[in-house]
């Protein structure tokens, strides 16, 4: 008739692990690179790695701002129900996941694409969930591609340069009338810097040095972006603008400048090529204007000289005269 109790302690713990990975699954423009215009996939992996269940288990994450959730039933979920993510007004993933035992997997599944085009300080895209439970602190998802815990996933974006650089030549003052570039006679050159790329640039460096036989009339730079650095004052003998703003994804920036041609002029054409060099990022990358009355890309402008224009209407090349002495 006599009774014993024994007490037996149990170590119970809670823990979750929570990873995030990101996969280029869409590469719109071809470069085998995430860039503006891309999807992402996210896959997102919930592991319970205590000795007991979880309960209420909630994931949300809120999106990097210069991506858009693709909505239309695309959220995956091997466990539970998509609350958000999945309407087209959706702005933001929610998964309800519920109860999960000790040792279980969940894995979710979503995509976003990168909105084209971007500035030119964005250079990659972060994103970081969150998983709520009853038992435990909110945790964040970790990169497992990087060392430490809770991690943002980073993703890097590659945007390419694409400047499109064009310097035509005009006739600007024809000083002997006689419709030839010769001694004594005034060019004009317009400079264009389209920016045909999917995301911003900056810091932009325009270089001109006139061709052999010819000299930068002095003053007579114009630009509708940036800086003068060289080129309007007494002496200078070639061009210089910097550009530090952005210039954005189908934005264009326009310089004119004028040059003499010498008055004992033997060369029988004057070649002109500038100089566009974008210091953004680690390593510059340099353009070089392109002749846009030919049909090769980045040759410089040749203007001829000695020679009887031809008519605009004769389909030949020819210079624009916009003045006579």
């Amino acid at each position: 008739d006599n009774t014993a109790t024994d007490t037996t302690l149990l170590s119970v713990s809670f823990a979750l692990i929570a990873t995030k990975q990101a996969t280029l699954v869409v590469d719109a423009d071809g470069n085998q690179a995430a860039s503006p215009g891309d999807t992402l996939e996210y896959l997102v992996t919930l592991n319970n790695s205590g000795n007991n269940s979880l309960s209420n288990v909630n994931f949300q994450d809120a999106l990097d701002t210069n991506t858009q959730l693709i909505t239309g039933g695309t959220i995956q979920t091997s466990q539970g129900n998509v609350v958000s993510g999945n309407n087209v007004t959706d702005q933001t993933v929610q998964v309800a996941v519920g109860v999960m035992a000790s040792g279980l997997d969940v894995q979710i599944r979503f995509r976003v694409k990168i909105k084209s085009p971007l500035p030119a300080s964005i250079s990659k895209i972060t994103n970081q969930g969150v998983v709520k439970s009853t038992e435990l602190p909110d945790v964040l998802t970790d990169d497992p591609d990087v060392v430490g815990n809770s991690d943002a996933t980073r993703t890097v974006l590659s945007t390419p340069v694409t400047l499109q650089v064009t310097l035509t030549d005009y006739l600007f003052t024809d000083a002997d009338d006689d419709d030839k570039v010769s001694g004594g006679d005034t060019l004009l050159y317009r400079l264009t810097v389209f920016n045909a790329g999917n995301a911003g640039v900056n810091e932009l460096i325009i270089d001109d040095t006139p061709g052999a036989q010819s000299t930068l009339v002095a003053g007579t730079v114009r630009t509708d972006l940036g800086e003068f650095v060289a080129g309007n004052a007494t002496g200078d003998t070639h061009v210089q603008i910097h550009i530090e703003a952005e210039l954005p994804s189908g934005g264009r920036a326009t310089i004119s400048f004028q040059v003499k041609v010498s008055n004992n002029v033997t060369a029988n054409q004057i070649v002109n090529q500038a100089q566009v060099t974008v210091k953004q990022g680690a390593n510059p990358v340099v353009v070089l204007s392109d002749d846009p009355d030919t049909g090769s890309n980045g040759d410089a402008t040749i203007t001829p000289v000695g020679v009887r224009l031809p008519p605009p209407d004769s389909g030949k090349l020819y210079l624009p005269m916009i003045g006579k002495r």
